[in-house]
């Protein structure tokens, strides 16, 4: 994290007195847990800046349960970008009449073009297999699983019910296709929980594809006309 966030000087302020002489603070992700809550009063009572770091999109090769680091974070001042609650000040960036420069915008088509040749993702180490076989509908929508309990999930306004809805709509709105169902790379760790793995009826549909093993994501776009996301 410091070398990411080029800071000079960087420490972890174990008591108050030694908390008092920095002049940033650093929080990982909005998880009201007590020792949040203790450092964001503290902060405000001295009134000095605080960011707000997370995972970036594009994490590591392995997933944060299997020990990989972090390639890359995302810095706030206000929130996470996936509050939903709060305004992210990514989020007021977006809403805003801000213009990206020419060379910025140039730089994100190549980051895009890259994205997409190299099949990129938030995490990289499941393999990309162009022969794999989906069932018989040439149609198919792709539904997305996520971590159960995690924070995008709880402050994106989301519950247990929003994944339920969603794949109950995914099911009923496209009677003539394949619905792939997606489990998170965490549900595929033993003891790790997910959203949709935890639903019994999809099993007895014939239709519903159960993507239970590690593969690209990239795999599936391709081979999906639509997709089914909570947050």
């Amino acid at each position: 994290v410091p070398e990411m966030l080029d800071l000079q000087d960087f420490s972890v302020a174990h008591d108050i007195v030694s908390a008092q002489s920095k002049d940033l603070f650093v929080k990982w992700g909005i998880a009201e847990t007590q020792s949040k809550i203790k450092q964001d009063r503290f902060v405000r009572s001295l009134g000095r800046k605080q960011i707000i770091i997370e995972d970036g999109f594009i994490r590591s090769i392995e997933t944060g349960l299997q020990g990989s680091p972090a390639l890359s974070i995302t810095v706030d001042d206000v929130t996470a970008y996936y509050d939903a609650i709060n305004c992210s000040r990514l989020e007021q960036r977006m809403q805003s009449d801000h213009l990206l420069s020419h060379d910025c915008i140039e730089r994100a088509k190549r980051c895009i073009s890259m994205l997409r040749e190299f099949k990129i993702t938030k995490y990289n180490h499941a393999p990309y297999v162009d022969s794999l076989n989906l069932g018989s509908n040439d149609n198919k929508v792709l539904v997305v699983d996520q971590r159960f309990g995690d924070m995008s999930v709880e402050r994106g306004m989301a519950d247990l019910k929003s994944f339920e809805k969603m794949l109950v709509r995914a099911i009923q709105d496209n009677p003539e296709s394949d619905i792939v169902v997606k489990l998170h790379p965490d549900a595929l760790i033993s003891g790790k929980n997910s959203y949709l793995d935890g639903f019994e009826f999809i099993k007895e549909i014939d239709r519903v594809i159960i993507v239970d093993f590690n593969i690209n994501p990239h795999v599936l776009f391709e081979k999906c006309s639509k997709v089914y996301v909570v947050t």
